[in-house]
């Protein structure tokens, strides 16, 4: 790979003073790879970090005159750096700020940071132990800048940082025999000595040599020096460099007074006086005399695992041809182009793969070298799929896969981790189609500026996306298809698609037949099409494939890789046959060995003997469905409450909403949220998480803030299918263990959004609040949840009795606060009857009806701020029980209209449902008639969106009414078909329905001269094999069928409207202009050909202006329409 990475890629700079600091950073980067240079003879690695190729190296000695050479080599190696990091070990100041309170300890990070004048790098000197200044330094770039600021504010926000996290991956991916040197060495070692204690002998450490009873442990320090294992805290402020070490507390602490220094190195200001820089520093000493070697290692990791942290918030830098950086994508686009992009994405779209963990060191390597991909890779086109069992590593591998392929400059890489337990969108096609598009758009921008197009005209005539319109799944799957054509004409395409049976069976077997649907247009195409997707072996099942990967059958070496690695703390272990054997019983599960392996350190740590532990291991389950089941025994309510929470959340909780609803369900009671306390130690809940999970849950961190998840989407699919219904003794079944989890949420989310903070409140801080938007976005979603899964009605009317109409007013008036813009935002004025119509939830429905609960309010036909009534949502939504229900009830206005003129009838057309329509029909109540603001009839909404079934019942029903044969209202569903180029209905209609096909709108155009205007082929040939059809009516304008269609070059409808003989091909517009002129005036040469070789065009005619055809074609410069004329005019 060294070979043929381009070296203009890399747009990171990262310098490390030394070795032992430049590990750490290396073990932090994806694809690692290394470059040497010959021209200025230095080694370099090379690799990823989030969206940036960094380049690293180390100074070949200690000082600031290296690292200047360093940085000068590096600039001319890699023309394109745009951000220099230096990160490394320094000493630290003790304490700092107001009245010395803040406590800097030995692993914490020290960030420079600009202050007091400086660019947060003070150059200092030291002549004789005399202090003496020496230069100021740049601030690293405003980009660095704006990163720091954003992760210090979610520090804020958010206590902790990702550190810990990623300390554990960087110690996955060194060495075993170096794993241990990287941990933290614990608070115990941490030893400050007096100032004014000299280090006595400087050949020898301090142990045996100074007296550590004038020193203070961690400990000792107050509660600021208190820290858990791998939480360091982040300091920012003011580095003070210089060519030789500070050595003595005393020239230290007036470092600190003259400047506010409060970390000392001696590589930087080489590099930060004619450069912008951050500065990234593990504390491992006191910048004193007593150096303490033991911290370094842990120190310099801590500080990479930072600097990863904030590389992640930095945004990328693309190149032009010439290779000049260019940072972002702002310049490269337009604004409609943004907008565009910004309308495709969607929250947490690329999580699912940000949170996978990266390949460990040694492992996946075999993918790249097996025979099935490289053949894979060599074709022109193919689909690969790789397939596992749950828990294989399938998607570890397909992020290495497109990583490898990255490097692949001048080909569009695709890609899509479908998510389980994520999002909607983040597990459905319309996700993954918008994110498709979203990429390409990104790679191709030039090849997709129809979608722009659309999208911006969309915005002008509708409205604002989101609140006037959506993007549909159809049109999306069609907008990519159209545009993945128009990019292979001249790219090669290569697709990654992750877990793809986490979208649902039939939406799974539905994509992979579109890949091939794909592939199959590329081979007629000769175009290079590359699809990979990984499955598990089911719904998927074989397809006759010519590239297939089992991966159980081929990462045996991995997973052997893998669990060394986590024994390599452990010698006694690590030399034990307690590996083979684990490795062995694998049978290819990743996930089976994880969890295996943290049991046997587990009882290495209680002190286990090694024939303890090879029983224990023999008496695990093989599998991964009975090893979760061996794990859930004996589980108690809290951990059974958490297993509960995690599986039925309408998406991942954060760390803050999982610790508000332990509190809520712990207080419940309690009115107010100020009366909860609160802790901000992320540490202990995460701890804690672990523990009540047995190991199957955990915390991860995300762009924005950390979630909780299950370890694997198997483990899930455990409690969802069996696990819960085992844990809990009092329930009957699966389902009903799944009702009584939502149940618990449910309340959960009453409770919350009871509380007194919320009352009469306008403005709410979601910050403040935390659970505040999962409450209001999934209250609801919940207590359906609780009626399709058997919910007792005892525990359904408890519900009921919290959701007072209080309580459903302040709930839709919080949505409208915080999501105003989602279409799930109930409008005001709306009651619990509504909502339950709406989302169709039957039973509460039906508790309500039968007698009425507290003070929820019993209206069944009250209108709410869009005028619409119980009916008419249930209608919307096709919720037939419903709908049944509430016309039982004899006290709703089957035709009453909304504030656009809709009736329940008219909803249902327009959304397709075909039972409830006929349910209505049924009640000989329902006017089948009835227009809405825009003209509109049900019979118009149903052919307007294509609901064929819908139409044919409408049209069957004999009460369909006509006020004259030349009303054009009379033919909206005609129009409305035509317009949308739905020709089976269009057919049916022009069969079924008595249509004068002949008849006008307000401009005199027929429906035949708008198809022919607008290109629908396939619809004027339908309309011309209807009796009686004028082909030659014209509209206000004086325009045909003729005239609009040779106008705008739509040569097929020309020819099908002068086949039929009937077509008068010299008739003139009120401007006096033919088909004729108008097809010259723009140009359509195979237009005026074919009505040329009628030899009935007058080529002479003239218009109101005196012009001809040959004239038009002059004056718009269509020389080759100019030549035929001419050539026709001499006959």
């Amino acid at each position: 790979m060294a070979s043929t990475l381009d070296a203009a890629v890399c747009t990171i700079g990262w310098i490390a003073p030394m070795a032992l600091e430049l590990s750490p950073a290396i073990a932090i980067l994806e694809r690692r790879t290394t470059m040497i240079v010959p021209e200025d003879d230095t080694f370099y690695h090379v690799g990823r970090v989030g969206d940036h190729w960094v380049v690293m190296t180390v100074c070949p000695k200690i000082g600031t005159h290296p690292a200047t050479t360093v940085l000068i080599n590096m600039r001319r190696s890699f023309p394109n750096i745009k951000h220099i990091l230096l990160v490394g070990i320094a000493g630290g100041i003790p304490s700092y700020g107001p009245g010395l309170e803040e406590q800097i300890v030995l692993g914490d990070v020290v960030v420079s940071y600009p202050q007091r004048g400086t660019g947060g790098l003070v150059h200092h000197g030291f002549e004789k132990a005399v202090l003496a200044e020496g230069g100021q330094s740049l601030p690293p770039s405003s980009t660095l800048l704006k990163a720091v600021n954003t992760l210090r504010a979610n520090h804020m926000l958010q206590p902790g940082t990702k550190i810990p996290h990623f300390l554990r991956e960087l110690r996955l991916n060194l060495k075993p025999e170096e794993q241990l040197e990287y941990q933290d060495p614990g608070a115990e070692h941490d030893i400050l000595f007096l100032d004014g204690y000299f280090h006595s002998d400087r050949q020898h450490l301090c142990k045996g040599v100074c007296d550590f009873s004038q020193s203070t442990q961690r400990s000792h320090r107050g509660a600021k020096a208190k820290r858990e294992r791998d939480t360091p805290r982040i300091h920012y402020g003011i580095v003070g460099c210089a060519n030789t070490l500070v050595i003595s507390s005393a020239l230290r602490n007036a470092l600190y007074t003259e400047h506010r220094v409060i970390c000392f190195e001696m590589e930087s200001a080489g590099v930060m006086i004619d450069s912008q820089a951050l500065i990234v520093r593990g504390i491992c000493d006191y910048a004193d005399s007593h150096k303490n070697k033991t911290w370094q290692k842990y120190a310099a990791a801590v500080a990479a695992a930072y600097a990863k942290e904030v590389l992640l918030l930095v945004p990328p830098v693309m190149q032009d041809k010439r290779g000049s950086p260019i940072p972002g994508f702002v310049p490269q686009f337009s604004q409609d182009t943004l907008d565009c992009l910004k309308s495709l994405a969607f929250r947490q779209m690329d999580s699912r793969y940000l949170e996978i963990s990266s390949s460990a060191i040694g492992t996946c390597k075999w993918l790249l070298t097996h025979d099935t991909y490289k053949q894979w890779v060599t074709s022109q086109r193919g689909i690969l799929w790789i397939k596992g069992k749950p828990g294989s590593g399938k998607s570890t591998l397909l992020k290495y896969a497109v990583r490898s392929h990255e490097l692949r400059h001048d080909d569009i890489i695709l890609s899509f981790f479908f998510h389980g337990r994520g999002s909607e969108l983040q597990k459905c096609p319309a996700g993954f189609f918008r994110s498709l598009l979203r990429q390409l758009l990104k790679q191709a921008p030039s090849s997709l500026s129809a979608l722009v197009y659309s999208f911006k005209e969309r915005c002008e005539e509708i409205g604002e996306l989101g609140e006037d319109w959506q993007w549909h799944n159809e049109e999306l799957w069609q907008y990519f298809e159209s545009f993945l054509g128009t990019v292979l004409e001249t790219r090669s395409v290569w697709l990654f698609v992750d877990a793809l049976d986490e979208c649902g069976e039939e939406h799974a077997v539905t994509l992979v037949e579109w890949f091939k649907a794909l592939l199959q247009s590329a081979l007629s195409t000769n175009l290079n099409l590359h699809v990979c997707f990984t499955c598990r072996h089911y719904p998927i099942t074989s397809l006759g494939f010519k590239f297939e990967i089992c991966l159980e059958h081929e990462n045996g070496q991995d997973i052997s890789t893998y669990v060394q690695a986590r024994f390599s703390a452990s010698p006694e272990i690590h030399a034990s046959t307690i590996l083979d054997s684990i490795t062995g019983h694998a049978n290819g599960v990743f996930m089976w060995s994880r969890l295996v392996v943290d049991r046997v350190l587990a009882l290495d740590r209680r002190g286990e003997g090694i024939d303890a532990i090879k029983m224990k291991i023999r008496s695990i389950p093989p599998d991964l469905d009975n090893l979760y089941n061996d794990l859930i025994q004996n589980m108690d309510s809290a951990s059974l409450d958490l297993i509960q929470w995690i599986c039925v959340a309408t998406r991942p909780l954060t760390l803050d909403e999982l610790q508000w609803i332990m509190l809520t369900r712990n207080n419940s009671t309690y009115r107010s949220l100020r009366s909860l306390q609160k802790t901000a130690d992320h540490s202990r809940l995460e701890r804690q998480i672990w523990t009540l999970s047995r190991g199957l849950a955990e915390v991860v961190p995300t762009s924005q803030t950390q979630v909780v998840q299950f370890i694997h989407d198997s483990v899930q699919d455990f409690f969802l299918n069996k696990g819960l219904s085992r844990v809990d003794s009092g329930v009957s079944s699966p389902r009903v263990a799944v009702g009584k989890a939502h149940l618990h949420l449910a309340r959960i989310c009453t409770r919350y959004l009871a509380m007194d903070e919320f009352d009469g409140s306008t403005t709410y801080n979601v910050i403040k609040f935390p659970l505040l938007q999962y409450a209001v976005s999934s209250w609801i979603v919940h207590i359906k949840q609780c009626d399709m899964n058997g919910s007792a009605r005892s525990d359904l009317l408890e519900l009921l009795s919290l959701a007072s109409n209080d309580l459903v007013k302040r709930w839709a008036r919080i949505y409208q606060a915080i999501e105003g813009h989602s279409n799930d935002c109930p409008p005001e004025g709306s009651t619990l009857v509504h909502i339950l119509s709406r989302y169709g939830i039957l039973g509460p429905l039906e508790l309500l009806l039968r007698g009425g609960v507290g003070s929820v309010d019993r209206d069944f036909d009250s209108k709410d701020g869009r005028g619409r009534t119980p009916l008419i949502w249930a209608a919307e939504n096709g919720h037939y029980a419903v709908v049944e229900l509430l016309l039982a009830t004899e006290k709703v206005d089957i035709n009453f209209k909304d504030s656009l003129g809709q009736t329940p009838l008219s909803r249902a057309a327009e959304n397709g449902h075909f039972a409830v329509i006929k349910l209505l029909l049924t009640t000989n109540r329902a006017d089948i008639n009835s227009r809405d603001r825009f003209g509109f009839t049900p019979l118009s909404w149903a052919a307007e969106n294509g609901h064929y079934e819908a139409v044919k019942l409408m049209t069957t029903t004999n009460k369909l009414e006509f006020t004259s044969a030349d009303d054009f209202s009379n033919y909206k569903p005609l129009l409305c078909a035509v317009e949308n180029k739905h020709e089976r209905i269009i057919e049916l209609l022009l069969d079924t329905y008595d249509v004068h096909v002949n008849a006008k709108d307000i401009t005199g155009q027929t429906i035949l001269s708008w198809a022919a205007e607008h290109g629908y082929s396939a619809v004027v040939k339908l309309l011309l094999a209807t009796p009686n059809v004028d082909v030659n009516s014209a509209d206000s304008f004086g325009n045909t069928a003729l005239s609009w269609a040779a106008e705008n070059g739509h040569d097929d409808i020309v020819r099908q409207l002068l086949a039929t003989g009937k077509v008068d091909i010299n008739l003139e517009d009120t401007a006096s202009r033919t088909p004729l002129s108008r097809a010259a005036e723009n140009g359509h040469i195979a237009t005026i050909k074919l009505i040329l070789e009628t030899g009935k065009a007058d080529i002479h005619t003239k218009d109101k202006f005196g012009d001809t055809p040959l004239q038009w074609a002059e004056n718009n410069g269509h020389d080759s329409v100019v030549l035929l004329l001419e050539s026709k005019a001499n006959l």
